[in-house]
């Protein structure tokens, strides 16, 4: 089978996934990004499935782990609905999407080869994010390699040897807008 060819691969790490469960007739995602907004708590990715009378209602989002314990506590489940944290972990995007579902099938059954249960996924018209925990990047990566073809990088070494020293500055590019 052929590989799929996309543009690039970009990690954000250090991050704290949130996700809290409420009740299908409760409607959790405005009051929760009220209560992060008037602490001024960025928001690196959010994901939301509205409930109704057969499920829950699911809000999830990441934050900068240094602001994950305030989110926990303006979340905490004194609010109507419980909040689960997980730590450690970081976000996975690969680019361009373009709505391809053959490129969304393909993340899907790598996570499932791999056995790795994300804490989230989300889409956008140009991205397939998945949030895993931190000690899971190394090997997402290298199975990225085996399922898709990125152009720009012969190899995963040499994929490896342009992202390293550039964290920092990814971070602060992506991360530091309030």
């Amino acid at each position: 089978m052929a590989k799929i060819p996309l543009g690039g691969i970009k990690i954000l790490e250090g991050r704290s996934c949130l996700t809290s469960f409420s009740r299908s007739e409760d409607r959790i995602l405005p009051g929760m990004c009220q209560r992060l907004s008037l602490d001024q708590i960025n928001v690196s990715l959010l994901n939301h499935l509205e409930g109704n009378q057969e499920r829950d209602c699911v809000a999830s989002f990441c934050t900068d782990e240094g602001n994950a314990l305030s989110a926990y506590f303006l979340l905490k489940p004194d609010q109507g609905h419980a909040v689960k944290m997980q730590s450690d972990a970081s976000i996975l995007s690969i680019f361009p999407y373009n709505g391809m579902a053959e490129i969304a099938g393909a993340m899907i059954r790598l996570l499932a080869c791999l056995d790795m249960r994300p804490y989230a996924l989300a889409s956008s018209i140009s991205a397939i994010s998945v949030v895993v925990p931190s000690s899971d990047v190394e090997v997402l990566i290298d199975g990225l390699f085996d399922e898709f073809e990125f152009p720009g990088y012969r190899s995963i070494v040499d994929w490896y040897a342009a992202y390293e020293g550039r964290e920092r500055l990814l971070n602060q590019i992506i991360c530091s807008y309030r």
